[in-house]
């Protein structure tokens, strides 16, 4: 399933569209709902800031995220034929 959703494609336009979320601010919402769904938006949007993505090689994309306290996480995706990508490698590190 991870395959199948999670792109460099994908990840590029997650991390635009954080970007954009963060240039134009968030409106408040006026129920629970949408105050919610605005909370979680601005934390993805930090998540997103605290991150980096970036071509390795031609066929090697990863993308890392570091958390709070200087832990991070790398995910490492390699191109299987033409346009296909395959998540290939997860490594956490801790903070030092």
């Amino acid at each position: 399933m991870v395959d199948a959703y999670v792109t460099p494609a994908g990840l590029k336009t997650a991390f635009a569209l954080a970007k954009s979320n963060q240039e134009t601010g968030a409106a408040g919402g006026t129920n629970e709902g949408e105050a919610a769904a605005a909370n979680r938006s601005e934390q993805l949007s930090e998540s997103l800031r605290r991150s980096s993505l970036g071509y390795e090689s031609l066929n090697k994309f990863q993308v890392t995220g570091t958390n709070e306290d200087g832990s991070s996480v790398r995910l490492v995706f390699n191109r299987h034929g033409f346009s296909e990508w395959k998540l290939s490698a997860i490594s956490f590190s801790e903070s030092k």
